[in-house]
């Protein structure tokens, strides 16, 4: 594995997030993905799997990388904390654990935020969401949960486009809740998904929120929340 010399690597990653961020690998010379950054700035060949990165937190970071953010200078924002977190996340953070806690997470906070703004006089929706923040800490539950709200959300047929994204939403939590607890630690990027299907949910409802990448935010705190919870190095590093 690469050796982590964090204080030099630290300014040189922040110099190639000065570019912004793209969807997918993108030009070594120009903008890329945040794995992509994270290879360059340890001097890698180029590519999306620096060795330092957990299979888990890899694929759960590419899926964020590649939602729908409104810019590349906000995706480079959003994730700077969250690439700096990961480094050196292999073999030291358990795929699983980490999988598991965020598709946790995803259900409990992100889904019932969602649903009570896009659907706040849906009653169906709104016990779904209670549902959901209630949940007892374990992945069955999760998807259990996210599955209700995932039918939920499909009945709530008068705002069509959103309820379209929010049970994708839904569903993508509860496929990660459900993989999570199978031991699939590669699904963590279903959480992530539902992060992006959120932020689509919205918009189609013109819901008011702070930014518009709201719920990509979100995701990337609830990825950064567990990577300090299960003591990724890197999280000693974001200033």
């Amino acid at each position: 594995m690469t050796t982590i010399d964090f204080p030099t690597l630290i300014p040189k990653f922040d110099a190639i997030l000065s570019r912004g961020l793209c969807q997918g690998v993108g030009n070594r010379d120009g903008q890329m993905c945040i794995e992509a950054a994270i290879c360059a700035a340890l001097d890698l060949p180029h590519g999306d799997n620096p060795d330092c990165v957990s299979v888990a937190v890899r694929s759960f970071k590419i899926t964020l990388n590649d939602a729908g953010w409104s810019s590349p200078e906000a995706r480079a924002k959003g994730l700077r904390s969250l690439g700096i977190a990961q480094i050196g996340s292999k073999g030291v953070v358990d795929d699983v654990q980490f999988a598991t806690k965020v598709a946790e997470m995803t259900t409990s906070t992100l889904i019932p935020h969602l649903f009570r703004t896009v659907f706040p006089h849906d009653a169906r929706c709104l016990l779904a969401a209670d549902g959901c923040e209630k949940l007892s800490p374990n992945a069955a539950a999760a998807a259990r949960a996210a599955g209700a709200a995932a039918g939920a959300a499909g009945a709530a047929a008068r705002a069509a486009g959103a309820a379209a994204g929010a049970a994708d939403a839904a569903g993508y939590a509860a496929g990660a809740a459900r993989a999570a607890g199978a031991a699939r630690a590669a699904d963590a990027a279903r959480a992530a998904r539902a992060a992006g299907a959120a932020a689509d949910a919205a918009r189609a409802a013109g819901a008011a929120t702070q930014q518009k990448d709201f719920y990509i935010l979100m995701s990337a705190g609830i990825g950064l929340t567990v990577l300090q919870e299960l003591d990724s190095p890197g999280c000693n590093w974001i200033s």
